[in-house]
């Protein structure tokens, strides 16, 4: 009888056992180094870290734990790798993994991320970060994700830059990372995507910003390979290309921009001051309500068109192309289709101020265009009936002339 009652006594404290409770660990009045605190934390613990400067990198971080300044806040804490390694390196995170309020300083990496490795499918949550300073060889010298989809809210990367391959800022391979009210501002790269470089994911950006950055080639601001995705309530200013895409470079992939400006921005050597797009018929860049301003390149100021563009109550005005297209160029066959939009105060020389279009098709439907010039093999279809808002009848005039 007694072994009977001690074995329910047993089971009856088993049964009542529930999961560890949570923990925070204070960096440093219990745990010296924020290394030894990761190293003692558990799923669902925090590691809490008192405002200061800590040298330290390489820092592996743990699936299911918090790593935040004790303030919440990014002028609290800075975590200075000292050029000495990567940050944070972030492999098979899920997405309970949370990184708040830290400033991420001069990491540094032979290949790629800087300041964070993201990779093995990791989706960790970084809020209110600022990654600044970091440099990689190769790709990504803040930010590195291969297969993975981080998602950054309210964060920062500045000042980082890449030596000799893509995305001054953020690169992503094969990822999808999500990011909301960040900026990217003084980033470079030596190749492509001096704010931001993706390849084979999903687009994900709303009311970020890009300002100042600046790439050797493609994508001044963005530089965007066959992805899907939308970019809402952005802005892309003053960034440079040296090649085309000064504000954004959107090739083979079906995007869709709403309620974005990009003004100011410059493509140096070839096309797209503002946007280009490309990768032909089978792919189209639908614009809602966008502003292209005071862009410039040698080729379509305001947009160069390489694949099929839809804009919609749009504003191009006041972009300059040295040679061709002061508002928009088009060619390559593909189809042009504009409503509700204005294409007024562009600067070019061969007197296509507001767009030239070499071949394929067109569709303007109640839009205001200034003096336009039409290849031979450009089929061109202008639609002024029932528009629900009055239209410019000289610019009209200005442009169906050309067809007489």
């Amino acid at each position: 009888m007694r072994s009977s009652t001690v074995v329910v006594l047993v089971l009856l404290v088993l049964g009542n056992v529930g999961p560890a409770a949570s923990r925070e660990w204070h960096v440093p009045n219990q745990v010296s180094t924020i290394a030894a605190a990761i190293d003692s934390a558990a799923v669902g613990d925090s590691v809490v870290i008192a405002c200061g400067t800590y040298m330290e990198h390489d820092l592996v971080v743990k699936s299911g734990i918090t790593i935040r300044s004790e303030t919440g806040l990014p002028d609290c804490v800075t975590i200075d790798a000292q050029q000495l390694g990567s940050n944070l390196l972030c492999d098979a995170l899920d997405g309970t993994t949370v990184i708040s309020g830290i400033r991420l300083l001069a990491g540094e990496a032979g290949n790629s991320g800087g300041i964070i490795q993201c990779t093995g499918g990791s989706s960790p949550y970084f809020e209110r970060c600022i990654f600044e300073r970091g440099v990689a060889d190769l790709s990504g010298g803040g930010v590195y994700c291969l297969n993975s989809t981080p998602n950054f809210v309210d964060c920062q990367f500045l000042g980082n830059s890449v030596n000799a391959g893509n995305g001054g800022a953020l690169a992503a391979f094969g990822s999808s990372p999500v990011l909301t009210g960040c900026l990217f501002r003084g980033n470079g790269s030596q190749g492509d995507g001096g704010g931001m470089n993706i390849e084979g994911g999903v687009l994900s950006l709303n009311n970020c910003t890009f300002e100042e950055n600046n790439a050797s080639n493609y994508g001044g601001g963005l530089r965007s390979i066959d992805c899907g995705g939308e970019i809402t309530d952005c802005r892309f200013q003053g960034n440079i290309a040296g090649s085309g895409g000064g504000g954004a470079l959107i090739n083979w992939g079906d995007v869709v921009l709403l309620n974005s400006s990009f003004e100011g921005n410059q493509a140096a050597g070839l096309w797209g001051g503002g946007l280009q797009t490309g990768g032909g018929v089978a792919h189209t860049v639908q614009a809602d309500n966008c502003i292209f301003t005071a862009n410039s390149t040698p080729e379509g100021g305001g947009i160069m068109g390489g694949s099929n563009l839809i804009l919609r109550y749009c504003g191009i005005s006041e972009n300059v192309a040295s040679n061709y297209g002061g508002g928009i160029k088009f060619n390559g066959g593909i189809h042009l289709e504009v409503e509700y939009s204005t294409i007024l105060g562009n600067i070019a020389p061969d007197v296509a101020d507001g767009l030239i279009h070499w071949n394929g098709t067109a569709t303007l439907r109640c839009c205001e265009i200034e003096t336009s010039a039409w290849h031979d093999l450009a089929v061109i279809t202008i639609d002024n009936e029932d528009c629900q808002v009055a239209v410019e009848r000289s610019s009209w005039g200005s442009l169906k002339s050309l067809f007489r």
